[in-house]
């Protein structure tokens, strides 16, 4: 793993039982995408902060992902592990590149996004991929990064804002995940710049469905995404 630069071990080989934990580099990925692009090749990993708040506070309060060998396990895994990382960081590498340094709250440019092009996508792999280029297409928000503006329900950060000109109303999102923020390019695909009874005539439900989100993301990540959705049609309700 340390091979990587973009990641940093925390765990050390020597006296090892066979777990290997780590963090991003430079806090520019997010460990949770890893975890699940990982889980979507049948790798099972734990990302979070393993029971040891304290710890991950002290060395940069970062989701950690740890990865555990068990007495069944071959170097046949081990190497399908690192072939999927590695597949991983190539590719994020690439998704880092378009990412935006936002100072001010700016409408994000989706205009070459449609939902058509997600359906068209039918492997599982592709589709994950295409999100995470969707979701680099939303722009850093630091000024939206505020206790206050956090959605509620979401395993991973995820700030929220609206806003309303000439009854159509705009939304605003950012997730240090790229995943999360793909999810949320997609529902500013389908709502923004629309009205009241525009967005309330949407049929989401039948898209994601169409879509197979919910056969494949996992439980947390779908409660994530209908927190985002509840939050957008909790503001028009206001």
């Amino acid at each position: 793993c340390k091979q990587y630069s973009d990641l940093r071990l925390v765990s050390q080989p020597n006296n090892n039982v066979g777990i290997a934990t780590m963090v991003s580099q430079n806090n520019n990925m997010s460990m949770s995408d890893m975890a699940h692009w990982l889980d979507e090749q049948d790798i099972a990993v734990r990302v979070g902060d393993h029971c040891a708040q304290t710890l991950w506070q002290s060395i940069g309060n970062q989701k950690g992902l740890r990865i555990s060998l068990a007495a069944y396990n071959t170097l046949q895994d081990v190497d399908t592990v690192v072939n999927a990382m590695q597949d991983f960081c190539l590719h994020q590498n690439d998704w880092i590149d378009q990412k935006q340094d936002g100072l001010s709250l700016t409408i994000d440019d989706l205009s070459t996004l449609t939902v058509d092009d997600l359906i068209r996508v039918k492997s599982w792999q592709k589709k994950f991929k295409l999100l995470q280029q969707w979701g680099a297409c939303i722009s850093t928000k630091p000024i939206l990064r505020q206790a206050h503006y956090l959605v509620k329900g979401c395993e991973t950060d995820v700030w929220f804002l609206f806003g309303l000109k000439n009854e159509k109303y705009y939304f605003y999102f950012d997730s240090d995940s790229a995943v999360i923020k793909g999810l949320a390019a997609l529902l500013l695909v389908l709502f923004n710049g629309k009205t009241r009874d525009e967005i309330q005539s949407i049929d989401v439900e039948s898209t994601y469905q169409e879509l197979g989100l919910s056969k494949h993301l996992s439980l947390s990540r779908m409660n994530g995404f209908k927190s985002l959705l509840d939050s957008v049609l909790a503001s028009v309700l206001e």
